[in-house]
């Protein structure tokens, strides 16, 4: 009786309305965009993580709802990246191996993609249902900063692990000068150029 009471209040909200079906929880749902967008209890996520975890989902949802006793043995992410790029997008670009595995998914489990195309949400739908609905502020730009330098330096010590031997050969070799700085970042604003740690680390000063 309460689920057909939610249905008949359809609102001007996509989600909210999608929400309101009972094809995904309202409660834990809200409440996990709530979380990840604001920061407050994890890492801030963009409105773009936000759409394409919300999709995801809501595509599990509608796969268990026509196979219910079927388990799902692909990877649903892949499912919306073929849908979005071939029915939303109408991308001519698309990878061989996601269209590949895209279209094998769908013949194999028989499903409609031009359907569920249109069930997918937006970014708007997103943004507009965090601001209006959920009446969640954006993540203050101070953590932001934070969050930027983490994944910055992360990435840095990543690239650092990946290019340090094939630089050793090269040097060793004598293919590249020994003191060669392999990663550098030029300051647009001055021109010069500093060790990619170093302007990280000058980020957390103009803070």
């Amino acid at each position: 009786m309460n689920q057909k009471k939610n249905i008949s209040k359809k609102t001007d909200c996509v989600i909210c309305n999608i929400l309101r079906t009972g094809l995904l929880d309202e409660e834990s749902t809200n409440e996990w965009l709530i979380d990840n967008y604001s920061g407050k209890n994890s890492e801030a996520l963009s409105i773009t993580s936000l759409t394409n975890w919300f999709n995801e989902h809501l595509l599990q949802r509608l796969y268990v709802k026509q196979h219910p006793n079927t388990n799902p043995t692909f990877d649903f992410t892949t499912l919306r990246e073929y849908i979005e790029k071939v029915y939303s997008d109408r991308d001519d670009q698309i990878d061989p191996k996601l269209f590949s595995l895209g279209k094998s998914i769908i013949e194999h489990f028989q499903l409609d993609p031009v359907d569920l195309s249109t069930r997918l949400v937006s970014r708007h739908n997103m943004q507009n249902h965090l601001k209006k609905c959920l009446q969640v502020e954006e993540p203050q730009k101070e953590k932001l900063n934070d969050i930027a330098i983490s994944k910055l330096l992360q990435a840095a010590d990543f690239s650092a692990k990946i290019l340090i031997p094939p630089l050793e050969f090269a040097t060793n070799n004598n293919i590249a000068p020994p003191n060669i700085q392999f990663i550098t970042y030029a300051r647009t604003e001055t021109g010069e150029m500093l060790p990619i740690k170093e302007w990280i680390m000058s980020l957390k000063k103009e803070q």
